[in-house]
Parts: structure tokens; sequence; C-alpha cells
């Protein structure tokens, strides 16, 4: 009966290995283009400047205020995706253009946008509560 065992489990290892030849991997490879390199350092900058906003006490305290936890947020600056990461970037560009209240209003915008990411990836309920 041993015998018989190892012949079919031969057999069948056989013509597993053989299915699994019908499947053919494909693996590319490329060189690494200047464009790549430059977007990766671009999104380095917008994270590396969300970053830093996001340090600032008043926008602590206004994360606070929303229910949000700075740190929090701060480790989920890098999950955002280009487009989003453009987005913030680009209001935290206009933020010292803006004067007074304007001002106070583009860091409440800034604030909603990472507490609308944090909500949608489900690290807070800030929303679900209202």
């Amino acid at each position: 009966m041993s015998k018989k065992f190892f012949k079919s489990v031969t057999c069948l290892m056989l013509v597993m290995s053989l299915a699994s030849l019908h499947f053919p991997h494909i693996v590319r490879a490329e060189m690494i283009g200047v464009q790549m390199l430059l977007d990766a350092q671009q999104r380095s900058e917008k994270i590396d400047k969300a970053r830093t906003f996001l340090q600032r006490e008043d926008v602590r305290e206004q994360m606070v205020l929303l229910g949000a936890d700075p740190d929090e947020a701060q480790l989920r600056v890098e999950a955002l995706s280009d487009r989003e990461l453009s987005l913030l970037a680009q209001q935290i560009d206009d933020l010292p253009a803006a004067a007074g209240a304007e001002a106070l209003l583009a860091i409440v915008g800034i604030v909603f946008v990472v507490l609308l990411v944090l909500e949608l990836v489900g690290v807070t309920n800030v929303f679900s509560r209202f």
C-alpha cells in the first residue's frame, strides 16, 4: 500500500507541476526613468510639507476640537493618494496668500480634508456621529 500511495502522490505532484506550467508568471523589469524619480521626490516633498503643516499648534488644536487624533493624522498623510496629496499641498501653498479670516477658513478646509480622508480610511468616526 505504501508503494501505491507513493505513486499516487508522485503522480499528483507531477500533474500539479505541469498544470502550473500552463499559467506562466509574467515578470517585467525595466529601467527607472527620470520622471519616476522626480515623481517620487515630489511626493516626498508634499508629504513633508503636509507633516510640517500638521505639526503646527493651531492646526493640532483645531483637529482636537473636531475629535481627530493629530498623531494619527500624521501617520495617515503617507497613505494619501497622489491626487489628495497634491490637493492638500496646493491648499497649504495658498494659505499664506490668504489674510485674516480667509486664513482660518483655509486651515479649517485643510483640516476637513484630512478628517475626511481619515474617515474614509476608517481611522476616525468624526462624521458618523452626526
